[in-house]
């Protein structure tokens, strides 16, 4: 998020798990957060009132790190969490398309059961045409596509960062980081079996709409690809 880290999390639910987002003191975003992805972290849990579709939240206090766990073992966790095999049944209610043009989608808050969802996907491409804003096409294995989704995963964002500081040319980002994610990153993707992400809702915004955004990706992104 624009002013800190939206974070989610896992609590397990009988043989399965469910998605808590614990929130810090004020807001919803953690200006600092001092652990990563795969980290376990313990909380005491605060009395909060949850308002739809972001039925995830609760209050926190005493956060501490407790152990972590690997990429495939988080990834299995996360496909016993929420998930669906169709974009309606992502947030159990219809979606919409931006009525401003384009093929951004939303939903109506009153009408969605949740604020995250995860699915098996077929492909992903990203679009760099706006860097720094990065925006991705997301195909799920029922043939769907959405469309237009902001990057908000925080290690996706970081490894392109980075890899836009090395280069020289300024005038070229856009396409060199085009052209070094079809010959280099996404055979990486496609290779790897943890494709899978996490669609997550923003916060109502003036208009009272929640827009999709890609909250994660997996497999995440390692040096290691452009070596």
């Amino acid at each position: 998020m624009s002013d800190g880290f939206c974070v989610i999390g896992l609590e397990r639910n009988g043989q399965h798990f469910r998605s808590l987002r614990p929130l810090p003191r004020r807001g919803y975003a953690w200006r600092s957060f001092p652990y990563r992805r795969a980290d376990k972290v313990a909380f005491e849990f605060l009395a909060a009132v949850a308002i739809p579709p972001h039925t995830e939240d609760r209050g926190t206090a005493n956060d501490r790190k407790v152990g972590f766990v690997s990429e495939s073992e988080l990834v299995g966790s996360l496909r016993q969490a929420e998930v669906a095999p169709s974009v309606k049944g992502m947030f159990g209610c219809d979606v919409h398309v931006s009525r401003r043009g384009g093929e951004a989608i939303y939903v109506l808050p009153a009408e969605a059961t949740r604020s995250i969802c995860g699915c098996d996907i077929a492909s992903i491409r990203f679009t760099f045409h706006f860097y720094p804003k990065i925006r991705a096409t997301v195909v799920l294995k029922s043939g769907e596509r959405l469309e237009s989704l902001p990057l908000v995963d925080a290690d996706w964002t970081e490894f392109i960062n980075v890899l836009a500081e090395q280069m020289d040319d300024p005038v070229r980002i856009r396409s060199r980081l085009d052209g070094l994610f079809k010959s280099l990153v996404y055979p990486q993707i496609q290779s790897s079996p943890f494709r899978f992400v996490r669609i997550g809702l923003c916060r109502p915004d003036r208009e009272g709409l929640c827009w999709f955004m890609l909250d994660s990706l997996f497999p995440l992104p390692k040096k290691s690809w452009l070596e």
